[in-house]
C-alpha cells in the first residue's frame, strides 16, 4: 500500500517553505516516525516524520525548492511486508547522545619523550571524520545563508547548539 507524504500545516502564519533537503533517498528504507524531509521557513527548520513505514518509492520535490504550501505533495512511500515499527513516542523525543571528544593524541618523538598535540583554543575544530556526500546538519536558515556566502560547507562545521545545531556563531 502506498502513502503519499503531504506538507502539513506548521503553523497558522506560515504560508510557504523552502524544502532545505531530504534526509532519506529514493529507494531508502523508512520507519514510520522517522524524519524525512527538512523545511525551512522564515525563522526555523523543521523536519517532517514519515506517515507510514516502506520504502520511499518517488520523490515529488527536489530539495532547494521554495514556495511549497500546505497540503503539497512531497513524496510517495510503498509499505512493505515487515517494515519497520513504528517507534514510541517516548523513543521519538529522546535526545540524540552524542559521543564525547576524544583526548589529544599522544605522540612520542625520536627522544623518546612523549608530546601530546594540541589545538589553540581560539581555532575552529572540524570534526575527525566528515562524510562528503552525507547529508546536511540541521542548521538555522541564517547560519546556512553565511555558509553559502562564506562558501563554507556545513558538514564541515561542528555545531555548538542543541542536538549539534549550527548557528550564527558557528559559521
Amino acid at each position: 500500500m502506498s502513502t503519499e507524504l503531504r506538507l502539513p500545516p506548521l503553523a497558522d502564519t506560515v504560508t510557504s517553505v523552502k524544502l532545505a533537503a531530504w534526509l532519506k533517498a529514493e529507494g531508502e528504507t523508512v520507519a514510520a516516525g522517522e524524519p524525512i524531509v527538512e523545511v525551512e521557513t522564515d525563522k526555523t527548520n523543521v523536519e517532517i516524520d514519515a506517515p507510514a513505514g516502506g520504502v520511499v518509492s518517488k520523490i515529488h520535490v527536489p530539495a532547494g525548492t521554495e514556495g511549497l504550501e500546505t497540503g503539497a505533495l512531497l513524496a510517495v512511500i510503498d509499505g512493505a511486508a515487515g517494515e519497520a515499527e513504528a517507534t514510541t513516542e517516548a523513543a521519538a523525543f529522546e535526545p540524540a547522545v552524542e559521543p564525547e571528544a576524544p583526548p589529544p593524541a599522544a605522540v612520542e618523538t625520536t627522544a623518546g619523550e612523549p608530546v601530546t598535540a594540541s589545538v589553540a583554543s581560539g581555532a575552529p575544530q572540524a570534526p575527525a571524520t566528515v562524510a562528503a556526500d552525507g547529508p546536511v546538519p540541521p542548521a538555522s536558515p541564517l547560519a546556512r545563508r553565511m555558509a553559502a556566502a562564506a562558501g563554507l560547507d556545513l558538514r564541515e562545521i561542528e555545531g555548538t547548539g542543541r542536538n549539534g545545531r549550527i548557528g550564527k556563531a558557528d559559521v
